[in-house]
């Protein structure tokens, strides 16, 4: 299942495309509240893909995409799978911060469609944007999600860099929260 076409896409960096997912899927799983159904199934299911690609764990993290799983520039599970491991082995001190989750449909145990705002910063350089008006990377995501009878699984993906003043309802506050004086 290929991103709706309507979703506006800019390319991503390159260092960055290759954890694109794993970031949205990270994001959808760091809500503080838990609800009922499918939607505490989703975020079980990017908990667990969280805690893989945490632990740099390629192979698990794959288990997470629907085998014929493709992102918004064309690439399958194969091509995803050598993007994600090039990336593991290039940025090793990447932050990641969830902003905002918006399940935008949601079709009882068949497939839903997740919108969120992330903001990636690398380690060393998150302390620097703390103390300065250094730049932020925010990126929006979509994720199509499909359910088989493994669980719930990510069929397509698309993220785009986005600017401040894009950012989905409540990732504002949460970004001011993270970065004090933004």
């Amino acid at each position: 299942m290929a991103p709706d076409k309507g979703f506006p896409l800019a390319a991503a960096p390159r260092g960055l495309a290759a954890l694109g997912l794993l970031v949205a899927l990270g994001i959808l799983g760091s809500a503080a509240c838990r609800p009922a159904g499918d939607e505490a199934l989703i975020r079980e299911m990017v908990k667990k893909l969280v805690e893989a690609a945490g632990d740099r764990d390629t192979g698990r993290v794959l288990t997470f995409l629907a085998e014929d799983y493709e992102d918004f520039a064309g690439r399958n599970k194969d091509a995803t799978r050598n993007m994600i491991q090039s990336n593991f082995d290039r940025y090793r001190g990447l932050s990641v911060h969830t902003l905002s989750l918006s399940v935008e449909e949601l079709s009882p145990g068949e497939a839903a469609v997740v919108g969120l705002d992330v903001v990636l910063t690398n380690v060393v350089a998150e302390v620097f944007t703390r103390l300065a008006d250094a730049s932020l990377d925010l990126y929006r995501f979509r994720l199509d999600l499909r359910r088989d009878v493994s669980g719930w699984r990510v069929a397509a993906a698309a993220w785009e860099e986005i600017g401040a003043a894009d950012l989905l309802p409540g990732s504002d506050a949460a970004l001011k929260k993270l970065f004090p004086g933004r």
